[in-house]
């Protein structure tokens, strides 16, 4: 499992020095300095004597930063002027092109306690947000178990650096050994890079997951089996790129079986999605609640969960 953790980091050498170069010509002398480069951003750490309170790191050595590299840069962790220190420390982090805010809604079977759905968001130190959706099969505690046993999972597996494969294969892995045959779990999982707004979708047994750009919503099917079933997993996995004012929607099958009438219901889906006009994930989440509640007359035959991300340019 060891050679599957994501471990995509340089040190750039070059552009420690051009940092180093660049301070002293301005009059900042430097303790240290240290660049890494990952596969889409740069982090920079760099140290030097106290300057008082005066904020030299404000004033003077992150405008000086972005005009090196041409990037915008958010400050992270800063010791400053403590008192028995003296030297200041400074981190930098690229900051995101595209930032994400989110909007659910849910409703559980009227004949269960509690729903079987469950879902994350998770924001990685990578630039990645990620969203899981996770329905454990029917309804009631046992299914809200599965799929929490799912979602919490891949979770620790991503903030601890794993890659994503390995994550799910850990997840049917522990289902096949606690479940029986009947018993078993879809895992839905979006993917945003907020560096370059690729995006990808995993889906294990997941249904259709919807993109609403400024003309269109395209649609992410799924034929693979849920987590669970079989001793190898199933993983579909799709690529788009969304941008700014773009929305991702995501669902659990409970959304499309609310409607009992149409045969396309994607369509019937994917038509709500369009037509509605709203900037507001949290609005178009509660809006296809009231269309599946409208359809359905209040009678729900499964657990529904819809989960929406906004993506607007921040940077």
């Amino acid at each position: 499992m060891a050679n599957r953790f994501n471990a995509n980091i340089d040190f750039d050498k070059a552009l420690e020095e051009e940092i180093f170069i660049s301070m002293d010509k301005i009059g900042l002398r430097l303790n240290n300095v240290t660049a890494l480069k990952g596969k889409n951003s740069v982090e920079i750490d760099i140290r030097h004597p106290n300057c008082g309170g005066k904020r030299l790191c404000v004033s003077k050595i992150i405008p000086e930063v972005r005009r090196i590299t041409g990037k915008h840069f958010v400050k992270m962790d800063t010791s400053c002027c403590i008192k028995g220190k003296d030297e200041c420390w400074l981190k930098l982090r690229e900051a995101h092109k595209f930032s994400i805010v989110t909007g659910i809604a849910r409703k559980q079977k009227q004949t269960s306690s509690i729903s079987g759905d469950n879902y994350s968001l998770i924001e990685l130190k990578d630039g990645k947000f990620i969203m899981i959706l996770s329905d454990g099969m029917g309804s009631g505690p046992r299914a809200a178990m599965e799929s929490g046993m799912a979602v919490n999972l891949i979770e620790k597996f991503l903030t601890a650096g794993y890659d994503q494969n390995t994550a799910l294969e850990a997840v049917n892995s522990l289902l096949l050994i606690n479940s029986d045959d009947d018993n078993y779990a879809t895992v839905d999982m979006t993917i945003i890079n907020q560096y370059t707004g690729d995006v990808e979708f995993l889906k294990v047994g997941a249904v259709s997951t919807f993109i609403k750009y400024k003309d269109r919503v395209d649609i992410i099917r799924n034929s693979s089996l849920p987590a669970g079933i079989m001793d190898k997993i199933d993983v579909e996995f799709n690529r788009r790129k969304v941008g700014d004012g773009d929305f991702v929607v995501m669902i659990t099958d409970g959304v499309l079986e609310a409607n009992d009438k149409d045969l396309d219901k994607e369509k019937w889906l994917a038509d709500i999605i369009y037509e509605t006009d709203t900037r507001n994930p949290k609005k178009l989440a509660d809006i296809i609640m009231e269309k599946c509640m409208e359809k359905s007359k209040g009678q729900l035959l499964d657990d529904m969960t819809v989960l929406v991300a906004k993506i607007w340019k921040s940077a």
